[in-house]
């Protein structure tokens, strides 16, 4: 029975690893820090407090789309999947405040299967591996003539002279 489960939806497994690559790609040629190993930084008192101050500004704005949706009722999915998706990036940044990486993982797993839901619930499961390859190519295209990153003065990546944005023509969703 679990070898039949893992059969039929080996796909996406393979697929999910692809743009988890796809990320990696991109983190290396932008020279984003990646860690081999969990753990978070130390943060400092203010960095803390902010994450925290954050989390319930978004916490506050799940709320409101919760009211929304049940104002509504439950035809409105959009309120709902708003709500569901602040809700998770709340509880990110309270777990990164609290400097705990197991937490961080559980809930970056949540929000991840959240935005998975709304992927499905708006029907774009088909079309939705072609649109991230798109988007990839997009913020690959960020990189100048040599392959490198391009930055302003404050040191923060710039589209380079080869940028091609987003091209949703042709992909059928």
């Amino acid at each position: 029975m679990v070898v039949n489960f893992i059969k039929s939806n080996l796909s996406i497994f393979k697929e999910v690893m692809e743009t988890i690559d796809k990320v990696k790609q991109f983190n290396i040629a932008f020279d984003v820090k990646m860690s081999e190993k969990p753990g978070l930084d130390e943060c400092s008192q203010y960095v803390e407090w902010k994450l925290k101050e954050q989390a319930a500004v978004l916490n506050e704005i799940a709320k409101t789309f919760h009211l929304l949706a049940q104002y509504k009722g439950d035809t409105n999915k959009a309120f709902l999947r708003m709500q569901l998706m602040t809700e998770e990036l709340s509880e990110v940044c309270q777990a990164m405040a609290n400097n705990d990486i197991k937490n961080l993982a559980q809930e970056l797993a949540d929000l991840r299967y959240v935005c998975d839901g709304t992927v499905l619930v708006y029907g774009l499961a088909n079309c939705f591996e072609k649109v991230f390859n798109e988007v990839h190519r997009a913020n690959m295209s960020k990189l100048d003539e040599n392959g490198k990153p391009v930055k302003n003065a404050a040191g923060r990546v710039v589209k380079s002279n080869l940028f091609k944005p987003v091209n949703m023509d042709g992909l059928v969703c």
